[in-house]
Formats: structure tokens, C-alpha cells, sequence
């Protein structure tokens, strides 16, 4: 499958080449990106830097998003629901660990990261399917 991931926006920006300049957020990014690359698949991040790759996953900045719109099988936003304005994919899932307001209609599934979370985002259980 083709799999795109939008990362959401960190001031100053991070690359998947040092470990030293990752969050939590930035780490599960890098991680689960490697591992759905070593299952096979062909997995693109958007992310707030330079066009690099890691390994076999490709990274490009958040504005070439626009110029590969629907060329993906599924699309992940990572703490970004704003972004599924996009359209990577016809298939778009939202991970997330913040209690803001979401549109769910723009999502196939919402995953929380947390029980807490899980109930405060309840009412954005999304309508399609």
C-alpha cells in the first residue's frame, strides 16, 4: 500500500536523521513509519522540513502534500485534523492525543491515545464509513 503520514507542525521544525531533537510525537512517527516500511509498504511523510529520506521511508515538506493529493491508498494525521483538507487519500485516519475540537466526518476512524481521551472525543465518532 501507499501510506501517507502528515505529522503535525512542530515550531522549528525536525528531521528523522536525529534522534536527539525528538519528542514523544516525533519518535512515533519515525517509528511507526520504519515499521510499516519494513512490512512492504511505501510510506511518505509530510512533516515541517526538508526533503530527506529514512531508510526506505520518504520524507517531503508539508507543502508538496498539495501536489500528491489522492495519490495514496490511506493517509494518517498525526495531531493535525486540519490537514484532511489535503485529501492524501480516500481513506483518512486521525491519531491524536489533544482534546480540540474535530470535524469527524472528515475521517474514517479517530484513534485516542488514551481512555481520557477516547471518552472527551466521543462526540466525534465519525458518521462515514
Amino acid at each position: 500500500m501507499r501510506l501517507a503520514f502528515d505529522a503535525n507542525q512542530v515550531l522549528g521544525g525536525w528531521t528523522p536523521k536525529d534522534s536527539d531533537g525528538w519528542a514523544g510525537g516525533e519518535e512515533c512517527i519515525v517509528g511507526f513509519t520504519r515499521a510499516f516500511a519494513q512490512r512492504g509498504h511505501e510510506v511518505h511523510v509530510f512533516y515541517d522540513g526538508i526533503a530527506t529520506t529514512d531508510g526506505p521511508v520518504l520524507y517531503h515538506p508539508r507543502q508538496d502534500a498539495r501536489e500528491m493529493a489522492a495519490a495514496f491508498d490511506a493517509a494518517l494525521h498525526f495531531k493535525c485534523p486540519e490537514q484532511a483538507a489535503e485529501r492524501l487519500a480516500k481513506r483518512l485516519y486521525l491519531w491524536t492525543d489533544q482534546e480540540r475540537p474535530v470535524d469527524p466526518d472528515a475521517f474514517r476512524q479517530i484513534a485516542a491515545c488514551s481512555h481520557y481521551l477516547a471518552r472527551h472525543l466521543s462526540s466525534s465518532t465519525p458518521r462515514c464509513a
